[in-house]
């Protein structure tokens, strides 16, 4: 069988349906389930779990529909169209996250596979050196404690948004998100409904696009920390460490230290060469959804920061002010995770320099100039392939925001 064919075949293999059994393992298997819990990730799918995602796709439509309506009744009401327009286009944002997410999800389930396998290959150095185990752990609950502090933050700003209106203006009929003028004269049937409607649409479409976010996240700071065991396996190279591959050969246990040394030397080579590959693997699948929350998420920032400084309701102002780290929040994720793997990737080199070469042999110092050439290129991980995502960018991003909520306040003090 000729390897592209086995290549071919790999990838259909990966791409096939994930089961909950399978991921129970996975490094990723928080994220994976929460997704399933809304409806977003098969595992596998089935009638009533499709009808299930029907249902919770009406409902965030729904929802979005009723903010559009409210819109055009209150237009040209800057504080209300504002207002709506947090909800809108976060809700929004998470609608074209799952758009990708549905059409390319065997991507996703690839992903994955390939993600586990990735740190599968280098889990007996780190059960066989104590350090790169806790630096891996460390890593892992760095993974965790990202989905967790999400959700949770999620979650408190729920209990503050969803009941607000409730409490601060009890008897007025007022809604979460977007004032529908219908509100206030219909029967407490329809207004419980659309209060419902926009609770439970909020709810669903922001959690499954922050879900998202923290998917490909944990992604990332595994990605790191696997060059970073990498590494700290190539500053180890030293020829009075390498372990005899066979000593029955060797003349004075020389030529059998230098094998071993070179041996190794390959088994980095190969670990590197199969990071690399999985990196421009993982931007092929993360570029759309990146730049979908950039868009996003660089308005959001900006009307939120607007909301807050010039609204005339001071619960209105409670809410934006607890809801703005959330949209940075999801835009640093990407660029925070996306620097961390450009910082391992351009540490080999230096990893390189720092091992044994002195004492090794020619052949030894040729392979690793020829490493070290290929690896002074730059990774980069990039947002809808336009530009590179990195901590830089997220300060860029964030004065963009800035110039918007600027654009506002003029607009608004004519």
């Amino acid at each position: 069988m000729k390897r592209g064919d086995t290549a071919v075949e790999e990838d259909e293999k990966d791409g096939e349906v994930l089961t909950w059994q399978e991921t129970g393992g996975s490094v990723l298997k928080y994220n994976i389930r929460q997704l399933h819990v809304f409806g977003v990730w098969p595992l596998p799918g089935s009638a009533p779990f499709h009808a299930y995602t029907v249902l919770v796709s009406a409902i965030g439509l729904a929802g979005l529909a009723q903010d559009l309506a409210g819109v055009c009744a209150c237009w040209g009401d800057l504080q209300e169209v504002t207002m709506a327009l947090i909800h809108i286009l976060s809700v929004s944002s998470g609608f074209v996250k799952l758009a990708f997410f549905v059409r390319r999800r065997r991507h996703f389930n690839a992903l994955v596979r390939r993600t586990d396998r990735l740190v599968a290959a280098q889990g007996h150095f780190c059960d066989a050196d104590a350090t790169l185990r806790a630096t891996f752990r460390a890593s892992h609950r760095k993974a965790v404690y990202v989905t967790l502090l999400a959700y949770g933050y999620l979650s408190v700003q729920g209990v503050i948004w969803l009941p607000l209106p409730l409490i601060a203006h009890p008897g007025e009929r007022r809604l979460p998100f977007m004032q529908m003028p219908a509100a206030a004269t219909a029967s407490v049937y329809v207004y419980a409904l659309l209060y419902s409607l926009q609770c439970l649409s909020s709810m669903f479409v922001t959690f499954v696009g922050v879900t998202v976010d923290c998917f490909f996240a944990v992604v990332m700071i595994h990605t790191a920390v696997q060059f970073r065991i990498l590494n700290t396996r190539i500053s180890a190279l030293r020829a009075d460490a390498a372990v005899p591959v066979d000593t029955g050969t060797a003349v004075g246990g020389q030529t059998s230290e230098h094998d071993s040394l070179y041996k190794q030397l390959c088994q980095c080579i190969q670990t590197h060469q199969r990071l690399l590959r999985f990196v421009t693997y993982l931007d092929s699948v993360m570029n759309p959804i990146a730049m979908t929350q950039f868009t996003f998420g660089v308005i959001v920032v900006g009307i939120t920061l607007f909301q807050a400084s010039y609204s005339p309701s001071s619960s209105t102002m409670f809410k934006c002010v607890t809801w703005l780290p959330m949209p940075s929040t999801q835009i640093f994720l990407y660029c925070w995770g996306a620097h961390d793997i450009m910082d391992e990737g351009q540490s080999v080199s230096r990893a390189l320099y720092s091992c044994g070469w002195v004492d090794a042999p020619p052949g030894f110092k040729r392979a690793l100039r020829l490493v070290m050439s290929c690896a002074q290129r730059p990774i980069s991980l990039t947002a809808g392939r336009v530009y590179a995502i990195n901590r830089a960018t997220f300060i860029s991003l964030m004065n963009a925001a800035y110039s918007y909520y600027t654009l506002l306040r003029q607009f608004n003090s004519r």
